[in-house]
Order: C-alpha cells, then sequence, then structure tokens
C-alpha cells in the first residue's frame, strides 16, 4: 500500500511541474494533460515597427519531464535564425504533453 502511495505521489510531482521552467507563457496556458497554444509578446519588451515584415525566425527549447531544459529560444536565437535586424513582432508558441516533454518556441518577424 505505500508502495502505490509512493508512486502516486511520485507521478503528481511529475506532472504537476512539468511546465515549471517554461517561462511566462506557460504560466499564461497551463494545462493539466495537455497544452498547446500560441501567446502574444504582451510581457515582453522589444524594439517594434509598423513596417511590414518580410522575414521570420524562430528558436526552440525543449524540456523533459521538467528536469532537464535545453536550447536557446531567446529572441537574439530567432532574429539571428531569421537573419533579422529590426523586430516588428514576436509571439511564443509551447506545447506540453502530460509534463513529460515541453516545446517551448519563440517566433520573432521582421526585417
Amino acid at each position: 500500500m505505500k508502495k502505490i502511495g509512493l508512486v502516486l505521489a511520485l507521478l503528481a510531482v511529475i506532472t504537476l511541474t512539468g511546465c515549471a521552467g517554461m517561462g511566462t507563457a506557460a504560466q499564461h496556458t497551463p494545462g493539466f494533460l495537455f497544452s498547446e497554444a500560441k501567446v502574444p509578446a504582451w510581457d515582453l519588451t522589444v524594439q517594434t515597427s509598423t513596417d511590414a515584415s518580410t522575414r521570420s525566425g524562430s528558436a526552440v527549447c525543449k524540456s523533459i519531464l521538467g528536469l532537464v531544459a535545453m536550447g536557446d529560444c531567446s529572441i537574439e536565437a530567432a532574429k539571428k535564425a531569421g537573419g533579422i535586424t529590426k523586430v516588428n513582432n514576436a509571439e511564443f508558441e509551447l506545447k506540453n504533453i502530460l509534463g513529460v516533454y515541453a516545446e517551448y518556441t519563440t517566433r520573432v518577424y521582421g526585417q
């Protein structure tokens, strides 16, 4: 009986902490079993412009069990990937499956 309680407690910890290291976008769109959302960068300070965006770039971070996270999903990495020097808009995309696997993408648009 104690083993079942321990397994359930461990499963709860793993499931509930899956997006703990995912940053602000994950905090705005929680999902216990599954999350997949695009979130605008309303709480992000970026240089914006009303000019038309001609390029886009993205950068991805991944997390496993909320314990191991890897990648560079910064705006600078997304700008570099898209060859962008002037950012017009930025958004985040996130995916979280049972807290086991999470993916966080920063996408920027600009020139």
